[in-house]
């Protein structure tokens, strides 16, 4: 059973609950509910004052939520007033199951119990119990629509397996009660048709009888109990732990105060009882009906005030009053709550608020305080942010909360802030949330008790910081270290990482292949991977470790590693430093990677580049020796030759004589070649330097040529810049060599116009000189796609060349190597069928002068004349 005091505005302000025969529960005032859209306190507040009515039976709900297991409640309401104005009533809720189930303990019969609108109040299945709280709701037309009329009109039905009647009881809603034969019987009594109907008809009767009179009863029974509640009421009120006093309306003279309002204010009763209320405020009296009006306006809010105690202390209350009818006529009841430490709370929690708003803002973090006494949630605006919603919504933010938090973390998130609520411990967890959106976001929530001057725990300030972002983070992190493992796991070389200790904390499943050792066997002990080194190393494996403490840590070795087998592998080994600053720290990252084939192939290789050197050293050398001892016997032929041709000849025999001549020079240059490339290839080619004139170089090989271009009719020309006629140190005999392979390959492969030696200076500085070299043709050119391998040794553009114009294919790779030992850079550029043009630069330190240089300064201003025996054609290439 339930007693409970609603005011004329619907709040519970007084509520006991019996617990036992003789054991009672009160609620505080944070606990107490508004009950005023509830259907029995609007249709009670039309009922005559002082008169008990019943009504319809529901279930219990409590904090808007039907009370599981189902709870059929009657609830006998007696409203209160004077002089028929309505002041609040009494509601005693009686719980009908026992009553229910007597009732319908009948094995021949099904019945069933419904209201007026067809809902299934009771049924023998379970399932279709209070139909209209179901999750689909549903009445009892779903299943025989014949019963609306029946239900509308309150007339008897029956058929050959059912019957329905209404229960004449003074409820608020008409009750049927519906029998229906059990299927167990219905065969068996088919033939006793007309007999189970009078049976039926007898039952019924019978239960309408014993219903009525159990109500009668029941009505009887209940309303001397709710006189007596009166009685009940005025003992609860004296005794209750809630500050109540009893005042008159009409000059607020103070008729009963109970025992904690004694103890709050601390004056006696008797003190109590010579009192007004203005002792308390202290209000003006032309305040005073104002106030007691206010008082008895049964406002939802509670009223504040600051009352005077008897010491002369000050304490912040709020009031929650109504007007109530006693036998001393009306009085305004009041309930009193000191929130004095609540206020200061408050004052504390706007001054932090006003702190944090900025540094919320920023962070992106919201704070909140949870009043323990009130349960009242408050929030900042950054936390209605976090959720979702907007600040104006007037809700109960606690339930609000509740209601966004993921169903899989409510309730650890409810256990750990109760936890904390306690005062003990802090509050802090993460949870997820679901916003009116749909969207799921992760909040790391953090709460502190506040205590009074007690010492008690009055509520909790914290914050909420919305942490999507770094969880998805850390998913995002913990996925690619699994991804980075995997990779190390399953790389086709060993990765180990050594602390500071010596201990390999870490190798891969490559590495542990290998070794024969796992993981956990390899990090059991300091230095225990010492042991895959040979023992020749083993001593330096602290010095190794050490090295990276002092950032000295070698970057690369190869050393070799043995199995637990035995078996024993090359690596080339990279290692990195890696600081931890935990530990104050560094690992040792080393990967190594397994070069056993390539050492074998490299000392293979060596071994045979070794023996190539020497078989190249021992052929230039033979090519050497064998153009030197040719070279000699030639040029006695040749000398012979020249003498003979001084001697009288007729025409054939000199003839033959110049043939004979012109092929031994021919063969002397090749061995020439041959002799030079050797020497080259031997590194046995040295250069000669000294002194030189760079004009005086240039009109050798014009002159060594110009025969040979006289017989082409070619025009030999010499472009010398005038800042060139210095003198120079260098192999003035390398030099010409270069000049005159390049003269004499212009000439072979050039058939008209001319040839054009260019010099000018890129720099001059009074130390050295840097000198660009061009000897330009106007001959056949070279294809774009010979032009790549022009350089190479024993190679022409093209072959059918060498059976034209002869030559071996040397004289480019030698004056290429000239250029190069002489620290510069030979190029071509050609066009098929204009001619070509190949360049070098090189470098030469200047030479002491001696003697009077040339003044070009003494030819100006004079005449020249030039006397030529042919024009010269214009060169196509300058």
């Amino acid at each position: 059973m339930q007693l409970r005091y609603l005011d004329a505005s619907g709040h519970e302000r007084i509520r006991v609950d019996q617990l036992a025969a003789n054991t009672f529960k009160t609620f505080k005032i944070k606990d107490l509910q508004d009950k005023s859209h509830r259907d029995y306190f609007i249709e009670g507040k039309t009922k005559p004052i002082d008169q008990v009515w019943y009504s319809k039976v529901d279930l219990n709900i409590e904090q808007g939520v039907v009370e599981v297991p189902f709870k059929p409640t009657l609830r006998v309401i007696m409203p209160l007033g004077k002089d028929g104005q309505f002041n609040g009533m009494l509601v005693m809720n009686v719980y009908m199951q026992g009553f229910i189930d007597e009732l319908m303990r009948m094995p021949l019969y099904s019945p069933v119990l419904l209201n007026a609108d067809g809902e299934i109040l009771w049924h023998s299945d379970a399932e279709l119990n209070w139909s209209a709280y179901q999750q689909k709701p549903f009445t009892i037309f779903k299943f025989y629509p014949q019963l609306t009329s029946v239900l509308d009109k309150s007339k008897p039905y029956k058929d050959s397996d059912r019957f329905v009647r209404r229960l004449d009881l003074p409820l608020a809603q008409d009750l049927y009660l519906w029998f229906e034969v059990n299927p167990v019987y219905l065969q068996a009594e088919r033939v006793r048709y007309q007999q189970s109907l009078t049976v039926v008809s007898a039952f019924v009767a019978l239960f309408t009888f014993l219903a009525i009179l159990f109500f009668s009863k029941l009505n009887a029974r209940l309303y001397d109990q709710v006189l007596r509640s009166k009685a009940q009421f005025e003992a609860m009120f004296k005794k209750h732990s809630a500050v109540m006093l009893l005042i008159d309306p009409d000059n607020g003279d103070i008729k009963e105060a109970n025992t904690s309002a004694c103890k709050f204010y601390g004056y006696s009763p008797e003190q109590f009882s010579k009192k007004n209320i203005q002792s308390l405020n202290e209000i003006d009296q032309a305040n005073l009906p104002e106030t007691l009006s206010k008082l008895q306006g049964a406002g939802t809010e509670p009223y504040h005030f600051v009352h005077r105690l008897s010491n002369g202390e000050y304490r912040d209350v709020d009031v929650d009053a109504s007007l109530i009818d006693t036998e001393d006529g009306n009085l305004i009841f009041e309930i009193i709550k000191d929130v004095t430490q609540e206020k200061k709370n408050k004052a504390n929690l706007k001054e932090i608020l006003s702190r944090m708003a900025l540094a919320s803002e920023v962070a992106n973090f919201g704070v909140w305080q949870w009043n323990y006494e009130s349960g009242e949630l408050v929030w900042d605006k950054q936390m209605h942010r976090i959720y979702g919603v907007p600040e104006s919504q007037e809700v109960d933010r606690y339930q609000q909360w509740h209601d966004a938090v993921h169903s899989d973390d409510i309730a650890s998130a409810e256990e750990k802030i109760n936890l904390a609520a306690k005062g003990d411990v802090d509050f802090m967890t993460e949870f997820r949330i679901i916003r009116p959106s749909g969207e799921v976001r992760t909040i790391l929530a953090v709460g502190r008790s506040q205590r009074d001057e007690q010492g008690v725990p009055t509520s909790m300030v914290g914050i909420n910081m919305d942490i999507t972002k770094q969880k998805l983070l850390e998913i995002q992190a913990r996925q690619e270290r699994s991804f980075a493992d995997t990779i190390i796991d399953h790389a086709p070389m060993i990765i180990a990482l050594v602390n500071s200790k010596g201990v390999m904390v870490r190798l891969n499943h490559y590495g542990e292949k290998f070794v024969g050792f796992t993981q956990e066997e390899v990090s059991k002990e300091a230095y225990f991977w010492s042991r895959f080194i040979p023992k020749s190393l083993r001593s330096k494996v602290t010095e190794f470790v050490q090295s990276a403490q002092s950032g000295q840590l070698p970057p690369k070795f190869i050393n070799p590693w043995i199995g637990k087998d035995g078996h024993e592998r090359t690596f080339e080994w990279t290692n990195l430093s890696l600081n931890d600053e935990a530990s104050n720290g560094n690992y040792i990252l080393a990967i190594g990677v397994d070069i056993s084939e390539e050492e074998a192939i490299k000392e293979n290789l060596l071994v045979s580049v070794k023996n190539a050197e020497q078989s190249n050293n021992l052929k230039s050398e033979f090519l050497a020796n064998m153009s030197h001892e040719i070279r000699t016997p030639l040029n006695g032929i040749i000398g012979l030759t020249n003498l003979m041709l001084k001697t009288p000849l007729n025409l054939q025999q000199r003839d033959y004589i110049e043939q004979s001549l012109q092929s031994s020079k021919t063969l002397l240059r090749i061995l020439n070649d041959i002799l030079d490339y050797s020497k080259i290839e031997a590194n046995r080619l040295d250069l000669d330097v000294q002194a030189f004139s760079l004009e005086q170089i240039l009109q050798n090989s014009i002159s060594l040529f110009s025969y040979a271009a006289n017989q082409k009719g070619l025009e030999l020309h010499i472009d010398l810049s005038t800042d060139l006629y210095i003198s120079m140190l260098g192999d003035s005999l390398r030099i010409e060599q270069i000049f005159n392979n390049l003269l004499g390959n212009a000439i072979k492969f050039t058939n008209e116009g001319d040839i054009t030696i260019q010099a000018f200076a890129r720099s001059v500085t009074e130390s050295d000189a840097e000198i660009e070299f061009r000897v330009m043709d106007t001959g056949i050119g070279i294809p774009e796609e010979k032009v790549q391998h022009l350089f190479e040794a024993f190679n022409q553009a093209d072959t059918s060349y060498t059976r034209k114009y002869g030559g071996t294919g040397l004289g480019l790779s030698i004056t290429k190597r000239l250029v190069e030992m002489m620290g510069g850079e030979l190029w071509v550029e050609s066009v098929e069928g204009e001619g070509s043009t190949f360049g070098f630069t090189l470098k030469f330190k200047l030479a002491p002068k001696k003697g009077r240089a040339l003044d070009l300064e003494m030819f100006k201003n004079l005449r020249f004349l030039v006397v030529d025996e042919v024009i010269p054609p214009k060169n196509k290439r300058s």
